[in-house]
């Protein structure tokens, strides 16, 4: 016998608490002994402590969230009503980049702090000093984003301005990560902890019928990276289809970074087709760059919220876009990202690190994956 309590508090707060051996338990109030091993394998619990007192389960749960938080500010950074996100939907995924973390900083405990996690978090400045600071900072080249052919290659300039700088950025890629993100969870990122080795985790959306557009992906990594600098470790849930705009500083100073009011104020907004085109040019959704265009003036609520409705039916009714299925390497470099990948490859280039390590951390033990066909794409 065991308490269902038990059974129940050690699974709802795991990724398997919507495994089918667990609901059939549920269900029917008895499960094999073999099934219970394995559930409790998959969701990382000892066996053992399905037998144990509910005091204990207790204690335990509590002590693993503690563990967990450190990394990840307990809720969700949510600035509209998009949806929420559980720790649980995200546990192994969390828990693997911790584990990243941990070992770069136990094979150089020389690394330095990072300069941008908090550099912002007592900032007396104003929105477009503290935008202006981070592009400056960052080298992100505002020039090139203007003229840059694709939303895809704005969000890999920024993607890269940031590695450089040691701001590893992981990118959610299905079947190459330690869990399966759940359709029900909606949620753009999230900003983990770390003052020598911060990672932001950039979910493509490919857990749902379709990718993210590259616009809203390019909003959203400004947007983590302005919660890395505001010490703000929480997932956010990000939305770009609000009726007006989002009254949040760390999403201003997003907003201020990839479309400044200097440069958006001139523009003539006199129509939907203006407002697809001048998203374009920023390299955003057309709901993005209306919600700015909102909040200068450049339109009144009323016309803005006839434009919103129709960019709704159109995302709506857009084609379902599914990823191709990548080649296993460039999966697994945009989920490790490629800045970890190569400080990790320096260390075992340095007999720091052996080879076998490179293939349990980066390769999830895959043995198919060729070490120097994953070198060369770095």
């Amino acid at each position: 016998m065991i308490e269902r309590e038990t059974f129940v508090a050690l699974i709802e707060n795991s990724w398997q608490r919507e495994a089918k051996e667990y609901l059939k338990a549920l269900e029917a109030s008895r499960i094999s002994f073999t099934k219970l091993v394995s559930l409790g394998r998959s969701a990382e619990i000892p066996y053992t402590l399905f037998f144990a007192p509910v005091d204990v389960v207790e204690a335990q749960l509590k002590r693993r969230q503690e563990v967990l938080l450190r990394g990840v500010s307990k809720g969700t950074f949510s600035l509209n009503s998009r949806g929420t996100v559980l720790l649980a939907d995200v546990e192994l995924i969390v828990k693997d980049i911790l584990r990243k973390q941990e070992l770069l900083k136990g094979l150089d405990p020389a690394l330095p702090d990072n300069a941008f996690v908090s550099a912002l978090r007592r900032s007396r400045r104003t929105v477009k000093d503290d935008a202006d600071w981070l592009i400056a900072q960052l080298g992100v080249d505002r020039s090139y984003l203007l003229r840059v052919k694709t939303k895809e290659r704005a969000f890999e300039h920024l993607l890269d301005c940031l590695e450089e700088h040691n701001i590893f950025v992981s990118q959610s890629m299905r079947n190459y990560m330690p869990q399966a993100i759940p359709k029900r969870a909606r949620f753009s990122g999230i900003c983990i902890r770390d003052k020598k080795v911060p990672f932001l985790f950039v979910n493509n959306g490919e857990h749902r019928d379709s990718l993210e557009p590259a616009g809203r992906r390019f909003l959203t990594l400004a947007l983590l990276t302005v919660c890395l600098a505001r010490g703000k470790f929480k997932p956010v849930a990000y939305s770009d289809q609000s009726d007006d705009p989002i009254d949040n500083r760390e999403y201003e100073i997003a907003e201020e970074m990839l479309m400044p009011a200097a440069s958006v104020a001139g523009l003539g907004v006199s129509s939907l087709g203006d407002v697809k085109a001048h998203a374009n040019t920023y390299c955003v959704t057309p709901s993005a760059f209306l919600m700015r265009a909102r909040r200068l003036g450049l339109l009144d609520a009323a016309t803005a919220r006839d434009y919103m409705a129709i960019l709704r039916e159109d995302f709506r009714n857009r084609p379902k876009t599914q990823a191709r299925q990548p080649k296993p390497v460039n999966a697994l470099r945009k989920y490790n990202s490629a800045e970890y990948s190569r400080s990790l490859l320096k260390q075992m280039d340095a007999k720091r690190l052996p080879a076998s390590e490179i293939t349990r951390v980066l390769f999830q033990n895959r043995k198919s994956v060729s070490l120097n066909e994953y070198r060369a794409t770095l």
